[in-house]
Parts: structure tokens; sequence; C-alpha cells
């Protein structure tokens, strides 16, 4: 039976596969890791996301958002704390 593991970090993320052979992490493009990141050229409703490694280096790209995971609107902003993304020679704000 083959098992994969994926560990999605804040910053980068892989992925490993676990068979008869043993554990071995997946090779993606340039190296190990995939950087954890989203990048939008259009609305979601009229186009994909772009993930990864061509979204790390595109001018409208999302990195971090992965420290808001699990919480609520009132303990990711805490006592009045803002989150800043930057995204293109633009900042978008949450809070």
């Amino acid at each position: 039976m083959t098992r994969i593991g994926i560990d999605l970090g804040t910053t980068t993320s892989l992925a490993a596969l676990a068979d008869e052979h043993g554990p071995r992490v997946l090779p993606r493009g340039a190296g190990l890791v995939i950087p954890s990141a989203v990048a939008f050229d259009a609305p979601p409703e009229r186009q994909a996301p772009i993930l990864g490694l061509p979204a790390d280096r595109h001018h409208r790209s999302v990195r971090g958002v992965k420290r808001l995971l699990g919480r609520t609107w009132e303990e990711a902003m805490g006592e009045g704390a803002r989150i800043w993304f930057p995204m293109g020679g633009e900042t978008v704000r949450l809070g």
C-alpha cells in the first residue's frame, strides 16, 4: 500500500510517498519544497488560481495566509491588529 504525506507549511510545502521501498520526498521542479503561495490574474469565478512556484514569482501573489487558518475573525485580528499582504505594488489589508 502506498501512502502520501503532505506538509502544508506557512512558507513552503512538500509531499512524500511511503511504500514498500520506504519513504521518499517527491521532487517538484527545481527542488523538493513548493512555495506556499497563491496568485490571481482574474476573479476566481473566471480563472483558476495560480499555485506554488509560479504564484510565488507572480506580481499579485499572497503568502502567509496559513497563519490565519482555524482562527475566528476576532482571533485573527487580535487586539486591533492589522494584517497586510503585498500584492503587486498594492497592499491588501485585513482588519
